[in-house]
């Protein structure tokens, strides 16, 4: 909708694009960091005149409506689940330490810093994959830390 007013979506918010749908990406402020994850490749840029309704339907989330789900030292949200109805997509917020056990997992830092095991430091924005089980995810700062991980594969946070 060209009419449409600007809806801003702060750190940890997320949505949902149908594909073949229109849509418009606007931003504000100095630093913006958006993930785009394709579910089904390659992502086309086409004229909106090509644009079509698949039958699905788009979502928005904004970070004040998540329900996070206790889960021993961190607070999850399962976003995506395959056709198995497993996991394969959740953000997990966290303030002091955790760890991950899992392989083959995609992992970006949604909002503060973390340090991994003590030995790297990323900073909001970083993307890490692994093949292991991370033994020490630290929080360096008051605040909360959000990750996004995405993982074909279960893992399990402690």
């Amino acid at each position: 909708d060209p009419k449409a007013a600007n809806m801003w979506m702060p750190k940890g918010s997320y949505w949902t694009q149908p594909a073949g749908e229109a849509h418009i990406t606007s931003a504000k402020g100095k630093n913006n960091i958006t993930l785009v994850e394709i579910d089904k490749g390659p992502y086309l840029v086409k004229p909106l005149k090509t644009a079509h309704d698949n039958g699905e339907r788009p979502y928005k989330i904004h970070i004040s409506n998540i329900i996070w789900n206790n889960l021993g030292p961190a607070k999850v949200v399962s976003l995506w689940k395959n056709k198995n109805g497993q996991v394969t997509g959740s953000l997990i917020k966290f303030k002091d330490k955790v760890a991950i056990d899992g392989k083959s997992i995609r992992m970006v830092v949604v909002d503060g810093s973390i340090n991994l095991e003590a030995q790297q430091s990323l900073e909001p924005g970083s993307l890490i994959s692994f093949n292991r089980s991370l033994n020490s995810i630290s929080c360096t700062q008051k605040q909360e830390c959000i990750l996004y991980l995405k993982s074909n594969h279960k893992f399990s946070i402690r």
